[in-house]
């Protein structure tokens, strides 16, 4: 018999005071056991103008599938591609023709951007969720570019110091994780541009974690995508 009993959680938020709390909440069954879990509030109105069609961050991570793009930017031949149903969680995106030559990562370049609300400044990790690939260079492996806004654009290269057992993993795993590190030296709206360099760098989805954020086999769920419901404020809409 399933003994789980889910408890839903209510909040005025009219009481509730500015900026970030740790509620602590006892839970106490019937033969004197007793825990007690804390629960994180933030209230940090966000406006409709600040978030329109923008992924926001929530629980330190804003996740995004990757067709779920807010512009892909082509270079003509050079273009993107939907595979869908590639991948763990929605679909693949790759750049088209497969036998397209290396591109810059620069300028207008072949890129995709995902417009971002972030809450806070400081350090933060991207992970890119790659399909596994063959490095089918002698010399180097597949490659591609990420940049925030106009920031220098970091290139990751997804084959760099992994062994064998590291390709055995990523194809039981069905993913191959890129991990690159970026500063942002002011909240709110973002541009995350992933940009194409190599072909056959095949994109699931993008993580952007701004603190710790539980492991988990795919990840957190997508963020939400502004306009959302949020707290009113007096005087603003």
């Amino acid at each position: 018999m399933d003994s789980t009993v889910r408890l839903w959680i209510d909040l005025n938020w009219d009481n509730v005071p500015a900026g970030l709390q740790r509620v602590p909440i006892t839970v106490k069954g019937a033969h004197g056991q007793k825990v007690t879990v804390h629960l994180v509030v933030r209230n940090e109105p966000l406006y409709a103008d600040e978030v329109k069609d923008r992924f926001i961050e929530s629980n330190r991570a804003i996740a995004m599938e990757a067709e779920h793009f807010s512009r892909a930017v082509d270079a003509p031949p050079v273009c993107w591609q939907v595979i869908p149903d590639l991948g763990r969680t929605l679909s693949g995106v790759t750049i088209m023709p497969v036998t397209g030559p290396p591109q810059s990562a620069a300028g207008d370049s072949p890129r995709l951007e995902y417009d971002v609300y972030v809450r806070d400044t400081g350090q933060v990790t991207v992970k890119a969720y790659l399909s596994p690939g063959l490095n089918f260079y002698e010399q180097q492996g597949l490659r591609y570019g990420i940049s925030f806004d106009d920031d220098p654009v970091q290139i990751v290269n997804m084959h760099e110091g992994r062994t064998f057992q590291d390709w055995e993993r990523s194809v039981s795993d069905n993913i191959t994780l890129g991990i690159s590190q970026h500063a942002l030296t002011r909240p709110g709206g973002h541009v995350l541009k992933f940009w194409a360099v190599d072909a056959g760098v095949v994109l699931q989805r993008l993580v952007i974690e701004t603190g710790p954020v539980p492991a988990s086999y795919l990840g957190p769920p997508e963020s939400c995508r502004g306009p959302v419901l949020l707290p009113a404020v007096k005087g603003r809409p």
